[in-house]
């Protein structure tokens, strides 16, 4: 089935990877859809991509890993988030608590090896990637127009509507006037997906804004350097 995209939209050509079957790697699929843009040669390798972007078996990744990993493999990568990733190299748990809410940080605490995440948060921060801001629409609109692609973490559940708390990655890949256009990998997996502002607002600030983390990420040139708006 054809998706029909709102009028004046700009929509990057991205290719669709869809979630594992396990339901664990959307963060996967939304690396590689970013990866297979930029390198239409690079061949999806569920096995060595997840290890290469930090999944463990029967629990999950986080983002730092990717993140790192086209930082030093040729890509511009800025990280935008009110999140304090000093003070989680510091504090850990404390300050998760005190940052996302209980819900959200005891899903973590599940699904990730914090003590690990937070030698990697460290790594993270001496690259230069993160910037301590809030981000917004207008860094996903005007990234999109200088050819970057953006990975966003988002509430699963709110954004399909449903009670509680379930991570989950998607990736931009444009947006018209009131419309953001959205890879989710699912399950179930539904490319291009069309979600409103507000919708997409409520999903990524859930529960509060401190989860609103913008990836923008872009293979760099032989004549660029790393660069913020």
């Amino acid at each position: 089935m054809t998706t029909l995209l709102p009028p004046h939209a700009l929509v990057r050509p991205v290719p669709f990877i869809s979630n594992a079957p396990d339901d664990l790697h959307c963060l996967q699929a939304a690396y590689g859809m970013i990866r297979q843009f930029f390198e239409p040669e690079w061949q999806f390798d569920l096995e060595e991509w997840s290890q290469l972007t930090g999944f463990e078996p029967g629990h999950g990744s986080c983002s730092s890993v990717g993140l790192l990993w086209f930082h030093n493999n040729g890509y511009d990568v800025q990280h935008i988030t009110k999140y304090d990733y000093r003070r989680f190299v510091a504090e850990g748990n404390d300050y998760q608590y005190e940052a996302i809410g209980r819900e959200a940080a005891d899903w973590e605490a599940e699904h990730f090896n914090m003590d690990l995440e937070r030698e990697r948060a460290a790594r993270m921060v001496a690259t230069g990637m993160w910037q301590h801001r809030a981000p917004g629409f207008e860094d996903i609109k005007l990234y999109l127009e200088r050819g970057y692609i953006m990975k966003c973490l988002v509430n699963l559940n709110e954004l399909n509507d449903k009670p509680g708390y379930l991570g989950h990655a998607v990736v931009v890949i444009g947006y018209s006037e009131d419309t953001l256009i959205i890879h989710d990998p699912g399950l179930p997996p539904r490319p291009s997906r069309m979600v409103s502002f507000d919708k997409f607002l409520a999903a990524w600030a859930d529960p509060n804004a401190n989860m609103e983390k913008l990836d923008a990420i872009k293979l760099k040139t032989a004549d660029e350097a790393p660069h913020s708006l």
